[in-house]
């Protein structure tokens, strides 16, 4: 048992990995992930440039450290490195008086990638003020070393200016691909929302107007007749009519608010208060239909209900319903253990599979447990349903946070 615990808790961590990958990836676009890969080469050349080539003045050194240190910085703080590498270049070459043969790490590519980065960032007037930045000192650079620095005037120059542009419309056109991108998206949301609000409407007047009917029937027929309203098990009808509206009402709820669900707004809730409740109803419910058993929940649990709370006890309402469906209640009894502990959630449910000739089986349909393991394993879990030694038994175990 401790190797199989262990062993989940591997799993879990891989798991919770392998989500922050994922999310990073789908968080940031592939100009994102080009910039930044491209950052950290031109760092790696950089720091080699500097260390066969070191620069011999204070001067050099301060220089090659600002530049190094916006490089690194690139990546999270895009438009400030850039003008930080454009700021180091300005002062290396009017500098140049200080450090007539400077040496270290090169900065050219460090400029291409600075003027990308503003290409993206949208501010149309940084671009003629970083190249105008950029030429101004280059060519104040190259009057006085010419040799030196190795441009020919005024062509050389022209062309650097030219190739400082060429990588500003890069970022440019990165930039309207990523709108364009984020508009898809967008549309996208906007059209699963419209789906989920017909679907909501739809299942409203579907279902949750015949249920109403139901229960104001069974109402009418409690006080018009109650001898046969005891006598057929209205009740009963009546009770399972009240809780599938509650449960359509979620649905509904959930539907018309995605985000909140998602997103942990709802922490108004605890956790470990909605599965204490969500217990206690169904082994009412249970015992009221004559089956044996019982649940526990141990162990601790100060969170707030998210996605992964809602869908631990998803699962936990389908455990139920399998057991009134599959369970008989005249051959065995049932057993629900909830353990809170260490950040997870584990579900251990056990039944026996004897059952009478006068039992009437539903037919199975293999599917909601099926659904609910892709969602859990989704969220870095597990989630095993199988006989053994004569009882049937589910296990999950699950990361919640």
């Amino acid at each position: 048992m401790l190797k199989g615990k262990r062993r989940t808790s591997q799993h879990g961590r891989l798991k919770g990995c392998a989500d922050i990958v994922r999310r990073w990836v789908t968080e940031h676009t592939v100009m994102d992930m080009t910039v930044d890969g491209l950052a950290l080469a031109t760092l790696c050349v950089a720091v080699i440039e500097w260390v066969l080539a070191p620069p011999g003045t204070p001067f050099g050194v301060g220089i090659s450290l600002a530049y190094c240190c916006a490089l690194a910085t690139l990546p999270w703080h895009g438009h400030y490195a850039s003008w930080a590498i454009l700021i180091a270049g300005t002062v290396s070459d009017v500098g140049v008086v200080f450090d007539p043969e400077p040496t270290g790490p090169n900065m050219i590519w460090g400029l291409l990638l600075a003027m990308v980065t503003l290409g993206r960032s949208g501010r149309f007037w940084e671009c003629p003020v970083a190249i105008s930045l950029a030429l101004a000192s280059a060519t104040y650079a190259t009057l006085l070393y010419p040799d030196l620095m190795g441009y020919s005037l005024p062509y050389g120059i022209m062309n650097f200016g030219v190739g400082l542009l060429c990588a500003y419309l890069v970022g440019v056109s990165a930039r309207y691909r990523d709108a364009q991108r984020l508009q898809r998206r967008t549309r996208r949301r906007i059209e699963q929302v419209g789906r989920n609000l017909l679907m909501a409407s739809t299942l409203h007047d579907a279902v949750s107007g015949n249920l109403t009917r139901i229960l104001v029937l069974s109402e009418r027929m409690r006080r018009e007749h109650p001898l046969e309203y005891g006598r057929y098990g209205i009740g009963d009808v009546s009770r399972f009519a009240r809780d599938a509206l509650h449960e359509t009402h979620q649905i509904i709820d959930i539907l018309q608010n995605p985000r909140e669900i998602g997103s942990g707004e709802v922490g108004a809730l605890p956790l470990m208060r909605l599965v204490e409740s969500a217990v206690a109803d169904h082994d009412s419910r249970l015992r009221g239909l004559g089956y044996r058993g019982g649940s526990i929940v141990q162990g601790e649990n100060t969170l707030s209900v998210d996605g992964r709370g809602y869908e631990f006890v998803a699962l936990l309402r389908e455990v139920y319903a399998n057991i009134e469906r599959h369970c008989d209640p005249e051959c065995s009894p049932y057993r629900v253990r909830v353990i809170f502990h260490d950040g997870m959630v584990e579900l251990i449910q056990g039944n026996g599979l004897e059952r009478t000739k006068t039992r009437i089986m539903p037919p199975k349909s293999g599917r909601g447990l099926k659904l609910h393991r892709n969602r859990i394993q989704a969220y870095g879990g597990v989630l095993h349903a199988n006989p053994v030694d004569g009882e049937w038994r589910v296990y999950c175990s699950m990361p919640l946070q």
